[in-house]
């Protein structure tokens, strides 16, 4: 327990303390190494005045969406983000790729999307600063078809676009 507490240079690491020298590392490599870092940050936005007001008005959780996106995520908020391009009308690649999307898990909906747009959660405001639109008017995640060939699925997480070489069956 070196470092984590007083004399902890003194205290072996045991069955019976294992629990707590975990939680104090924990908190000393998440908290404590960055705190000084995170300070800096703290007294940075809390320097501009417009923005001090904002951010006392805001709760943690409040800001945890700000910053990192809604905690929840189901198939059809990213279903609808969806844009398919080149597929022809009796193309099934379309049907197909949604019904994937709605029999996954939830950590399989967050490797799609990390695959797809590197965000590992639909931000607060939206996926945004981005060209196409989806036919529900949200910011599109392109799924574009390209000729058929054996190539794997690839992604363009800059343009939000995944390209799906020719037809896949079910």
């Amino acid at each position: 327990l070196t470092g984590l507490l007083p004399n902890g240079d003194k205290i072996p690491v045991t069955d019976e303390n294992k629990r707590q020298y975990v939680n104090l590392r924990i908190m000393n490599v998440l908290v404590e190494s960055r705190k000084m870092g995170l300070e800096a940050i703290k007294q940075g936005l809390y320097s501009i005045d417009e923005l001090r007001s904002h951010l006392e008005i805001l709760s943690p959780s409040d800001l945890r969406l700000l910053l990192s996106g809604h905690e929840h995520l189901d198939s059809n908020m990213i279903i609808d983000y969806l844009c398919f391009d080149g597929f022809p009308p009796n193309s099934n690649t379309p049907a197909h790729l949604i019904e994937f999307l709605k029999s996954v898990d939830s950590n399989n909906l967050r490797r799609f999307l990390i695959f797809v747009t590197e965000h590992d959660a639909i931000p607060s405001g939206g996926l945004v600063n981005r060209r196409q639109k989806s036919p529900t008017g949200k910011t599109a995640i392109i799924v574009k078809r390209l000729p058929k060939s054996n190539a794997l699925p690839r992604a363009h997480t800059c343009f939000f676009q995944l390209d799906l070489p020719g037809t896949y069956k079910a």
